[in-house]
């Protein structure tokens, strides 16, 4: 084996100056078979000494302030196998490198630089340059060169990387004074992803080259780092640190893990260019854009909501009946139903005691003011543990701490965070602004028009009473924290702090199925009175409880799992805690739903039970899936499967309507003995006067499409992979050279969701009406009491219910514009005669002891109400 140590030293000597713009070379070595000298390149060949006392010496004088001196070591004789190689830099070693016979195999050999050191005009610098090895007597060539390039904004250079270099490549960029108000991106980029790289940039090309071997770097001078296999970038700006200032910076290139039995090569592009100003109108065109289609279209939305998916200003039709089901012949269901609310109702006065007042100190508002109470005490931690992820990478310079889309990385607020990623997210704050706002318009018009009177509750009254919209105003606040929490995530992305991202995406899906279910629980309560004990609402304590706390600390700690592991016991206790809160859930919904399943009882007797069983089943059918797709990813698995659990209860809901509502139109005979399932003419008017709800349901259907496709077919960041295979993904800015592809998710879902909360309230509350015009009836049907002639239809107004439920003319119903519901006929019948408008109103009839008792059972599944309008 040969053996081959070299060592320089450096010393500074004053030398005459020269000029700047082109330096000179001289070497003087005391061997050579052959020298070939020019001012910028020396070469020689000789033969190795076998002991540092006699050791080659050459001496190298330059009189470049800013130049590199690169030296080339390759064999002549092949039996070269090892040679190692000190680097001393004012009597201090600063590099010991080894070179095998499998290193010098390609014909550029091994080569290390001396790093420039900027002198005086006056100043020259001068090397010592030692070498030796065993044996002796084998030749080798040495090369030197003068390096005076460097890069400027708008270039790029060639270079390659073996996978067996330890040594790495440092190149040399200058940034000019009139590029200091821009953003200037450092890209290194390679068609192969097999060799994982590091790329370096800082002010000092010493500390460059310490960090490139390892050894700790000066912290006076600061530099930023990153790990990439195909693609990485670098920006510097007016806040990133170092800061970006007119001079000479350094660019290092190195492989992160060195195979020493490899000479696998990577062949580099490295470019610096400029890229996005710090001009005012730069700084805030697009936000503002983006802020200005935010409000425009949700205004406008907002506006068609109100109008056309609120069920106070609908003309409800009278809901049809089975024939065999008992009725009164003498009161027509129609009677009972509220009468809408006039389109210019705008009650301003009660609209600012609403938001004033009754926000704070009236009625029952759990749901939303317990997620306001979770999202600010979650928002002091996760606040703390993402800044404190960001300084400690801001400090160290480390960018793979954050998972940035750094060719799409817009640092241009007061300090070196991606300004872009985060004023994405505000969309989801004005959407929930708006929400709330368009509520509580709802709500006031609704206690204004119904006008009850302090200590009289409308239901005890018999009065409709408008809807409860604490889980609307908890929608609101959940869209708006979404926002707030998704901001403070992309601070910095990461694993770990992807749970703050998703916290109110589970927040908001359990909000939607607690809607849906309560909203058919209360129809259950207000219909009948043999109820199961177990039909009953869900409370905000008990969600907020028993899933929303479970479902956060279970995220947390598989979060943890998934980063750095957790020890063999503590991981067995949070499989066990895991499977059993999902067995109790599981248990929990099964009851709620109202299976029966015993002994003595048939599961599956009707339709019904078969298509709840149905859904039963292909729940946990959907979380094995996901757990198998997600494996290794514990907030993406929660974050699904909540997900999974709203599409479910949509579709099982739908599918359970439909079902039923065949069932019961298969039974309905209209007053002409006709069947609405069979009028073509009936469906076709149902589907014209429901048309623009049609097309804002197909709206909402493509913005959930195109948000998706942008979320899993075009992500530019992959969290759960290595950093610098996240990298592969990073795109370049798409929109306005500002927002990315995961930002048009940010704005598409944001809209989504806004449309979702509006279908789902007018849903929910369209039920809700519709149970309570049931109930009335119901209860007027079993109470049995004698009619007056004042109650008995017209003789021109056939007896019975109608048949058409939706899509229903004035033709085929009574208009109801000039009734009102606090006990005061203000108008007429179409028929011109008197018309009833309560069985326990105006007409002085009094309920039967049966009567009463439905009352009873309405007022304990409608608690809320009552406190809402007293």
């Amino acid at each position: 084996m040969l053996l081959l140590i070299w060592v320089v030293v450096m010393t500074m000597d004053v030398k005459p100056a020269v000029s700047q713009n082109s330096g000179s070379l001289h070497v003087d070595c005391d061997f050579g078979l052959l020298q070939n000298s020019t001012n910028t390149h020396f070469v020689t060949q000789g033969n190795l000494t076998p002991s540092f006392g006699n050791a080659r010496s050459c001496r190298i004088q330059h009189n470049a302030s800013a130049a590199f001196v690169r030296v080339e070591l390759t064999r002549v004789n092949k039996n070269i196998s090892t040679i190692y190689s000190i680097v001393v830099e004012n009597t201090d070693i600063t590099f010991v490198g080894t070179a095998r016979d499998y290193d010098l195999v390609h014909s550029d050999g091994y080569q290390f630089h001396a790093c420039p050191v900027v002198n005086s005009p006056d100043q020259g610098t001068e090397l010592k340059l030692y070498m030796f090895g065993s044996p002796g007597n084998v030749t080798f060539q040495l090369g030197v060169d003068l390096d005076e390039t460097f890069l400027s904004a708008g270039q790029s250079k060639d270079i390659v990387l073996q996978s067996n270099d330890a040594q790495g490549e440092v190149l040399a960029f200058d940034i000019q004074k009139d590029n200091l108000f821009k953003l200037l991106q450092i890209s290194v980029s390679s068609t192969d992803d097999n060799i994982e790289c590091y790329l370096i940039v800082s002010r000092s090309c010493t500390n460059v080259q310490r960090q490139l071997r390892g050894i700790a770097q000066d912290t006076k001078d600061k530099q930023l780092k990153l790990t990439f296999t195909k693609y990485g970038r670098i920006t510097l700006s007016q806040f990133s640190s170092p800061k970006i200032e007119a001079g000479r910076w350094y660019i290092g290139v190195m492989v992160t893990n060195v195979m020493t039995r490899s000479s696998e090569r990577k062949t580099l592009t490295v470019t610096v260019d400029n890229s996005y100003g710090y001009d005012t109108l730069g700084k805030g065109l697009p936000a503002g854009y983006m802020c200005l289609i935010a409000i425009i279209v949700g205004l406008a939305i907002a506006v068609f909501a109100h109008f056309f998916l609120n069920t106070d200003f609908d003309e409800m039709c009278p809901p049809s009946h089975n024939k065999d089901e008992q009725q009164d012949p003498n009161v027509s269901i129609s009677e009972f139903i509220p009468a809408p609310i006039p389109w210019k109702y705008f009650p301003c006065k009660r609209w600012a005691e609403v938001v004033f007042i009754h926000w704070f100190s009236k009625g029952m508002k759990t749901y939303s003011y317990l997620t306001a109470v979770l999202a600010i005490a979650f928002m002091v931690g996760s606040a703390q543990f993402v800044i404190g992820r960001w300084s400690d990478m801001i400090a160290s310079g480390d960018r793979d701490k954050c998972f940035y889309n750094e060719r799409c990385y817009r640092p241009i607020a007061f300090a070196d965070l991606p300004s872009n990623f985060m004023v994405s997210n505000v969309p989801y704050v004005l959407h929930g602004v708006i929400l709330s706002i368009s509520f509580s318009l709802r709500e006031a018009i609704a206690l204004d028009f119904y006008k009850p009177k302090r200590g009289i509750n409308l239901q005890v009254k018999g009065e409709h009473v408008p809807y409860d919209y604490s889980i609307a105003y908890a929608l609101s606040w959940a869209l708006i924290f979404q926002g707030i929490f998704s901001a403070t995530y992309h601070l910095c992305p990461s694993r770990m702090t992807f749970q703050f991202d998703s916290a109110f995406m589970f927040i908001i899906s359990g909000l939607v199925v607690i809607a849906l279910y309560n909203s058919r629980i209360k129809k259950r309560e207000d219909t009948g009175n043999n109820r199961p004990a177990h039909d009953t609402i869900i409370q905000a304590p008990k969600y907020f409880l028993f899933f929303v706390a479970p479902i956060l600390l279970l995220n947390y700690v598989g979060s943890i799992r998934d980063t750095t592991g957790l020890p063999p016991f503590v991981e067995g206790l949070y499989w066990v805690f895991l499977v059993l809160w999902i067995i109790l859930i599981y248990i929990w919904a099964f009851k709620k739903i109202g299976v029966p399943c015993g002994r003595g009882t048939d599961c599956v007797s009707n339709a019904e039970h078969r298509l709840k069983w149905f859904w039963l089943v292909i729940f946990p059918i959907c979380l094995i899936i996901i757990g198998f797709s997600q494996f290794g990813d514990w907030s993406q698995f929660f974050l699904f499967a909540c997900v999974a659990a709203v599409v479910l209860s949509i579709a099982g809901l739908m599918t359970l309507n439909l079902t039923l509502s065949v069932k019961q139109y298969r039974s309905y005979d209209a007053v002409d003995g006709s069947n609405p399932l069979c009028d073509p003419k009936a469906i076709l008017a149902s589907f014209l006067a429901n048309i623009h709800r049609v097309f804002f349901m197909i709206v909402l259907f493509l913005f959930w499409v195109f948000a998706m496709y942008f979320f899993k077919l075009k992500p530019t960041t992959k969290k759960t992979a290595a950093p610098s295979f996240s990298r592969t993904r990073n795109q370049e800015c798409i929109l306005w050279d500002f927002f990315d592809y995961h930002d048009i998710w940010h704005m598409l879902s944001s809209f989504a969701l806004f449309m979702s909360a509006y279908l789902l309230i007018y849903m929910c509350s369209k039920v809700e009406r519709y149970a309570w015009v049931e109930m009335q009836y119901d209860k007027r049907v079993r109470s049995y009491q004698p009619m007056s002639n004042k109650m008995r239809p017209p003789k021109d107004e056939a007896p019975g219910p109608s048949s058409v439920q939706e899509g229903c003319t004035k033709d085929d119903d009574v208009t109801h514009d000039d009734v009102d519901l606090a006990g005061f006929d203000k108008g007429k019948h179409p028929t011109d005669k008197p018309r009833p408008l309560s069985h326990a109103g105006e007409l002085n009839l009094t309920p039967s002891t049966e009567s009463l008792e439905g009352f009873k059972d309405y007022k304990v599944g409608q608690q809320h109400y009552r406190e809402a309008f007293v």
